[in-house]
């Protein structure tokens, strides 16, 4: 918008999309004077008594009338122009001062003035700090989500294991006592004979014994680091693990007496079933919702439910 300075009338250019509503002074390029320019409503005209003023809508300078002869405008917010700031009227002051937003001519190219809200003495733009905070909050959150997600798994695998690690237990146990039990049998026979050392077992049967031994050993290596709430029932379980230990040693010696080997063969069992009673009551939830779901298929686990 083209206007004059009202210090030596030279024409100055002025930007309204730039003027701030409360109105600003600015400098003549002339002759190096302060003007002020602001925007004001058209009812603010009557008390206006020097300066020029410019229709916002178009920018040519009105006169008395009550509309732009420029643009047709009736009753049109003007831009002011004058050498010093205007006295502050009571209709302003009580909220009757409406500022409309200027209206940019066709010809005129649109200027945008962005100037960013910075933090007082930092000099960081409040919007960054924002999304930072926000990315930080992300990353925690993702961070903290995948680490639960890394703990459920990891006791979901170590509750699979200790099913697994249980069924081979008590499987040993049970060939044992079989394996025992035969050896019991064989030897109740010799009664009478000049025999006096107990049949040892068939070596298909030791084998047999071996390979459930190692299978057992495996899967009590897969279990690994065992977590907080499975401590106890680790704990419990190793118990079980000597108790079986114990029965297939039996079976690899030579006992001096029927009576004795089936002494101990009693308490042995005795003692795995009490433990095991003892670890019903330890396992985590994790751990028995396993159980169950193993049951149809390891079903001499049955007895831990």
């Amino acid at each position: 918008m083209q206007c004059a300075c009202p210090k030596c009338k030279a024409t100055i250019e002025i930007q309204e999309l730039e003027i701030p509503v409360e109105g600003e002074f600015q400098y003549c390029s002339e002759c190096n004077e302060k003007y002020w320019v602001g925007r004001e409503d058209f009812t603010l005209r009557v008390y206006r008594k020097q300066g020029n003023i410019y229709c916002s809508d178009c920018g040519h300078e009105l006169g008395c009338e009550n509309l732009c002869l420029n643009c047709g405008s009736f009753f049109p917010a003007y831009i002011l122009v004058q050498e010093g700031r205007p006295a502050v009227r009571k209709q302003q002051r009580s909220g009757f001062f409406l500022a409309r937003k200027p209206v940019r001519r066709a010809s005129e190219p649109v200027r945008l003035k962005v100037e960013a809200e910075k933090i007082t003495g930092s000099g960081i733009d409040r919007r960054w700090l924002a999304y930072s905070v926000l990315a930080v909050l992300v990353v925690v959150l993702a961070v903290g989500a995948t680490g639960l997600y890394r703990s459920y798994q990891q006791q979901k695998a170590y509750a699979r294991n200790f099913v697994i690690a249980l069924y081979g237990i008590k499987s040993g146990v049970d060939l044992n006592l079989k394996a025992a039990a035969a050896r019991t049998a064989a030897w109740r026979k010799q009664e009478g004979s000049m025999a006096v050392l107990a049949p040892p077992p068939a070596e298909k049967e030791r084998q047999r014994l071996a390979k459930v031994k190692g299978a057992i050993d495996t899967a009590l290596e897969a279990l690994g680091e065992t977590p907080e709430p499975a401590v106890a029932a680790r704990q419990t379980l190793d118990q079980l693990y000597s108790a079986y230990l114990k029965l297939y040693s039996l079976n690899q010696e030579n006992p001096s007496s029927l009576e004795d080997f089936l002494d101990r063969q009693n308490r042995l069992k005795g003692k795995f079933f009490k433990t095991a009673e003892t670890l019903k009551s330890q396992m985590p939830d994790n751990i028995m919702e396993e159980l169950r779901d193993a049951i149809p298929k390891y079903r001499n686990l049955s007895f831990l439910i």
